[in-house]
């Protein structure tokens, strides 16, 4: 569920003890580094062209914007509402593509669209994928 919507409270607070490796309540520098290098491994294998760290990071704080500059808590990635942007750089870097991936014409339309929580769209995905394979298994 965790993966999926990343946006409940809960999931924030997995996410983010998934980082704080020394359990201080902040994500320092190193942290985040510690775990985009293992991103950044799995792009080069699939010859993606990557960030460097020094670039993911100032896009990371630039989403954020944590109080202080020199760590995150998760405060700071609550009140950003972009956890799963931030959390999807840092574990699931094919995501982190697809969002910024997206062109602004279609994040317009989304935004149009009415609300829809992950989970939501998460099972009317599979829902759509079910039928189709039932489809197809009919014919």
């Amino acid at each position: 569920m965790s993966e999926v919507d990343k946006t409940s409270p809960a999931s924030i607070e997995y996410w983010f003890r998934c980082l704080d490796m020394d359990s201080d309540g902040a994500l320092s520098m190193y942290e985040l580094e510690y775990f985009y290098e293992e991103q950044l491994a799995r792009l080069r294998k699939a010859n993606i062209e990557a960030f460097n760290f020094e670039d993911m990071l100032c896009q990371l704080l630039d989403m954020i914007h944590p109080r202080h500059s020199d760590f995150i808590t998760v405060n700071d990635i609550k009140k950003s509402g972009l956890a799963p942007q931030f959390y999807d750089a840092l574990f699931n870097t094919m995501r982190f593509l697809e969002h910024e991936a997206k062109e602004p014409s279609q994040i317009r339309a989304e935004r149009l669209l009415p609300p829809m929580s992950p989970w939501d769209r998460f099972v009317q995905n599979e829902y759509a994928a079910l039928l189709a394979a039932d489809s197809a298994g009919n014919s």
